[in-house]
């Protein structure tokens, strides 16, 4: 009927947004009037706030409290900057949802930042991560979350849309990640995508994410009390003994296919796995 209207001019243009490839792979059929934008360079700005529209946003709190703009937007960015949607838009987008949620939640009465920096809506996100990793190959998924975590970034071809006539691949679960802004474009190699997790918070996500994998493959339950404990001691006594305990027991449940291919970075991934749950 959309389509129907544009050809007799009721309709002249109109946006259809929150959709994922796979969404419009369905539609496109009988609905061929359609134009994915996702990813051009021109509308990489639309998407979320600039960097400009932070430093308004933020103003007034830095006034009121003294703060300093600069040091206070340099904490911003680690946590909900970071977002490109072009390989050629050469800006980063701040998550606008994100930097609301700061505002809103910071105390200008006593001039403190938000207790939680992440958003409860977001934090839950990761059960979402959960379901998109249960996507095809399972295995294959969790190396490129392995990947993500150790080496940083990950490679690979950008797929446009998901053909329901192949098998879903590495490429349309990377395009899938991008869709929903779990990673995001950090420059090209050749033909290929350079892909990086955004920021603190998404890497908080992988890292929740990450610590379900490790308690479902050994067989185990991260006691965090005991973790908190261990941190504890670590920042508060300078004693480490408690924590490497932690990783031992983490550690002796691998099984030796797991330790096939382990060295130094994937010992650095549970490590820091375990750290981010305090």
């Amino acid at each position: 009927m959309i389509k129907a209207a544009t050809g007799r001019g009721i309709v002249d243009r109109f946006f259809i947004t929150g959709v994922t490839s796979i969404t419009l792979d369905s539609l496109t059929s009988g609905f061929n009037i359609g134009n994915n934008i996702t990813h051009h360079r021109s509308f990489n700005r639309a998407i979320g706030f600039t960097r400009e529209e932070v430093e308004i946003a933020v103003r007034p709190l830095a006034d009121a409290c003294d703060l300093e703009q600069q040091a206070l937007m340099l904490e911003l960015s680690s946590w909900y900057n970071g977002y490109r949607f072009s390989t050629r838009a050469k800006e980063r987008i701040f998550n606008a949802d994100m930097v609301l949620y700061f505002i809103k939640n910071f105390d200008t009465e006593t001039c403190l930042y938000p207790e939680r920096m992440l958003d409860d809506n977001i934090a839950s996100d990761y059960r979402k991560i959960m379901q998109l990793f249960g996507i095809g190959d399972r295995v294959a998924n969790y190396e490129v979350l392995e990947e993500l975590i150790t080496v940083g970034e990950v490679i690979g071809l950008y797929s446009r849309k998901l053909d329901v006539d192949k098998k879903f691949d590495r490429d349309d679960f990377l395009g899938l990640l991008l869709y929903m802004g779990f990673i995001t474009i950090n420059g090209t190699v050749l033909n290929e995508i350079r892909y990086t997790t955004p920021n603190y918070v998404i890497q908080k996500l992988y890292y929740e994410y990450f610590r379900v994998e490790i308690e479902q493959r050994g067989q185990i339950v991260v006691d965090n009390r005991l973790l908190n404990e261990a941190v504890k001691q670590l920042a508060l006594h300078n004693n480490i003994t408690p924590l490497t305990e932690e990783i031992n027991k983490v550690l002796a449940l691998f099984s030796n296919r797991d330790f096939m291919n382990m060295d130094e970075k994937h010992i650095k991934a549970v490590i820091l796995t375990l750290l981010y749950q305090s």
